[in-house]
C-alpha cells in the first residue's frame, strides 16, 4: 500500500498528466477544426467555381437583340446626262414611276412605265440580275420607288436626280 504521501503526489502527477493530455487534445482538435474548415471553404469555393463553368458553357446562347433584317441595297443617284447614256445599254431598264397621263405626255426614251402604286403588284416586269433606272417627275418618287425595290431584293438600282423634268431641261431624247 502507498504512503499518503506517495498517493498525493501520484494524484498530483496524474492530475497534472490529465492536464497536460487535455490541453493537446484541445489544441489538436482546434487544429482539425481549423483544418476541416479551411478545407470546407476550399470545396465550397471549388464547387462554386465549378457550376459558374459549367453553367457558362452549356445551353444554347440566348441573346436579346432580334435577328437582323435583311440589309437594304445601295440605291445609286445618277445625273440624267448618265442615266440617258446608261439606258442605250441593251441590259439596262429603265422604269417611269409616274402616272399613265404624265408618261403619254412625254417621257423619257426607253423608259417603260410601271406607276408607282401598281409597282409592287408588277415586280415581275422587272429584272432583278440587270441594272434598273428608275425616273418620276423630280426624283421624289421614283426614290420611293427605289427603296420598294431594294427591300424586293434588287441590288442594282440607280434613282435619276431632277426627274423628267431634268431630263426634259438637259434637252435628252424623249418620246
Amino acid at each position: 500500500m502507498r504512503s499518503s504521501g506517495t498517493a498525493f503526489a501520484y494524484n498530483a502527477v496524474e492530475t497534472s498528466h490529465k492536464t497536460v493530455m487535455r490541453a493537446k487534445f484541445r489544441v489538436l482538435t482546434l487544429n482539425m477544426l481549423k483544418k476541416l474548415q479551411s478545407n470546407r471553404t476550399a470545396l465550397l469555393l471549388l464547387a462554386l467555381c465549378l457550376l459558374f463553368i459549367y453553367g457558362c458553357s452549356t445551353g444554347p446562347k440566348r441573346t436579346d437583340t432580334p435577328p437582323a433584317e435583311k440589309p437594304i441595297a445601295a440605291i445609286t443617284d445618277i445625273s440624267p446626262s448618265d442615266a440617258a447614256e446608261k439606258t442605250r445599254l441593251a441590259y439596262a431598264q429603265f422604269v417611269d414611276v409616274r402616272t399613265t397621263a404624265e408618261y403619254k405626255a412625254g417621257h423619257a426614251d426607253r423608259a417603260v412605265n410601271i406607276p408607282l402604286d401598281t409597282l409592287e403588284q408588277n415586280l415581275d416586269r422587272i429584272e432583278k440580275n440587270e441594272p434598273v433606272y428608275m425616273i418620276c417627275e423630280t426624283g421624289r418618287r421614283s426614290r420611293e420607288a427605289s427603296e420598294i425595290l431594294a427591300r424586293n431584293g434588287y441590288t442594282m438600282i440607280y434613282n435619276v436626280t431632277g426627274g423628267t423634268a431634268e431630263w426634259r431641261s438637259k434637252g435628252l431624247p424623249m418620246k
